[in-house]
């Protein structure tokens, strides 16, 4: 290759280089100009999206808090199978195990009619796992209610008195 048709091709380039540049310009001056309403238009709809992607945040961070406090409801649940306790109570039956109930994520529900008197347990344990805490506390008032644990559900439900 000779120094003429090097300078010649470096011409030729430069020239379409030059056409491509004029004409890259010209593209950008004959944009339209959009209206007002398709300017406010524009303005809304990326307000739109902005809330869109507030909302989707929003709903995700929702999704997990629910999801760890079901996690934590489920492994306060698992620990009335575990912990071990120690009592020394004396007192109305409902006040122990609603403790037990909101202390493990238990919801207690109480079912028949109280008798007017109340029903006093007396509870002196050591060390005891909390499901051998409330089967005693059954056992204790067996003559007046009975004790059901169910899934996140404590049941307290009162016997009717038998007439002898």
């Amino acid at each position: 290759m000779t120094v003429n048709s090097c300078v010649k091709w470096c011409l030729r380039g430069g020239a379409v280089l030059a056409a491509l540049v004029a004409v890259s310009g010209c593209a950008n001056q004959n944009q339209v100009k959009a209206t007002p309403d398709e300017q406010r238009r524009t303005e809304i709809e990326a307000q739109i999206s902005d809330s869109l992607s507030l909302a989707v945040n929003a709903q995700r961070e929702l999704a997990m808090t629910r999801d760890a406090d079901v996690q934590q409801r489920a492994v306060s649940r698992t620990r009335l199978l575990t912990d071990r306790v120690s009592y020394d109570f004396y007192g109305d039956v409902e006040q122990i195990v609603g403790d037990i109930a909101s202390k493990y994520g238990y919801e207690l529900k109480v079912y028949g009619q109280r008798p007017p008197e109340h029903v006093n347990v007396n509870v002196y344990v050591n060390k005891m796992p909390v499901l051998e805490v409330l089967r005693y506390v059954g056992q204790t008032a067996g003559d007046w209610l009975d004790l059901r644990v169910s899934a996140g559900v404590i049941e307290l439900t009162y016997k009717k008195p038998s007439h002898a």
